[in-house]
């Protein structure tokens, strides 16, 4: 055909803008003109609010898939084992100082402490233990091991002589003073839970949170994270994968989920949205020169390979190609 070697000029004319002298300077004038393009758009006209409605509706339709899950597990695999062949403690990765300001943070909230207190005391977990340490603690102190028994002479083998002398005219009286007792501190747990958060509210005060954070950083920041990534190892299995997975599909087709991206989506365009996409971009700390250096540091290996494979050309190609043999092109 007539035109073909035009079309085949114009290819090569296309293509030497990627040679290797010119790959560089190629690139980065390609982003800087769709900088150039973009970067006086408000924020407002780029992003609707129908595009975030269009958005919320696709992440609650798309599950999570298989191969983005089979992703991240390899890269908890990889980030814990790293964790595990390293030598690091809690005191690398933090300092006292900034351990010190989270501590302060939690002494200013008082009532997030009442909160945690009353709710610490009221479960069924901390009932349970003291259930169990109270009703160890009675038996003991029943025993021929208590106090008592040890510091006043004769008491020891008075109480061993009559429990001996109970259990053969009584049998089974052991089992039955276990469950009264069991039976009282039961009737009685509610005042003792009471009580215990009565006593957890007053003794947090700042002084005692400050010995306990104190504390836990002398425990803790000696200690290797090799040791903490094993107790996180065990959660990688398919059980909690698949109690993962079921808990964020049923959260996000709740209408608290969609509330929730709504309000973050409105206080973004509230803050950002009347302005310019660079003005933004300079305002978080990204002027147009690094965004652009950045954009295109990483995009040249990519256009390096595909110039390499032959695949950029024929993509140039192609798409010349089709006006070439256009009825517009062939009119003229």
């Amino acid at each position: 055909m007539k035109w073909e070697a035009l079309l085949q000029a114009h290819i090569n004319f296309e293509m030497q803008a990627f040679e290797p002298d010119q790959l560089h300077g190629s690139v980065r004038a390609e982003v800087d003109r769709v900088f150039t393009l973009i970067g006086p758009l408000k924020i407002r006209d780029v992003v609707t609010d129908a595009q975030i409605e269009a958005a919320i509706q696709e992440v609650r339709n798309r599950p999570v898939p298989a191969d983005a899950q089979t992703f991240f597990d390899l890269l908890a695999t990889r980030s814990i084992d790293l964790v595990k062949s390293g030598n690091e403690t809690l005191a690398d990765i933090t300092t006292p100082e900034i351990q010190k300001q989270w501590t302060e943070v939690l002494v200013a909230s008082s009532e997030l402490r009442s909160d945690v207190a009353r709710d610490f005391a009221r479960s069924l977990f901390f009932k349970k233990l003291i259930s169990e340490v109270l009703f160890f603690s009675l038996r003991r102190f029943m025993s021929d091991e208590n106090a008592l028994t040890k510091n006043i002479p004769g008491v020891a083998s008075l109480l061993k002589f009559g429990q001996n002398l109970v259990n053969q005219t009584l049998p089974g009286l052991d089992e039955n003073v276990s469950k009264a007792l069991r039976d009282f501190i039961n009737k009685n747990m509610e005042n003792v839970s009471r009580y215990a958060e009565t006593v957890l509210t007053a003794e947090m005060d700042e002084k005692m949170i400050r010995e306990l954070a104190d504390g836990f950083w002398d425990d803790f920041s000696g200690r290797p994270l090799s040791r903490f990534s094993n107790d996180v190892k065990q959660l990688q299995n398919d059980q909690v994968k698949n109690a993962t997975n079921a808990s964020w599909e049923h959260f996000k087709k709740t209408d608290l989920f969609g509330r929730l991206l709504r309000t973050a989506s409105q206080a973004f365009l509230e803050h950002y949205g009347s302005l310019e996409i660079q003005a933004a971009l300079a305002n978080s700390g990204f002027d147009r020169s690094a965004v652009v250096d950045s954009i295109t540091q990483a995009a040249i290996p990519g256009v390096q390979a595909s110039v390499s494979n032959g695949s950029l050309r024929s993509y140039v190609s192609d798409r010349l190609r089709r006006f070439y043999e256009s009825d517009a092109a062939q009119k003229i």
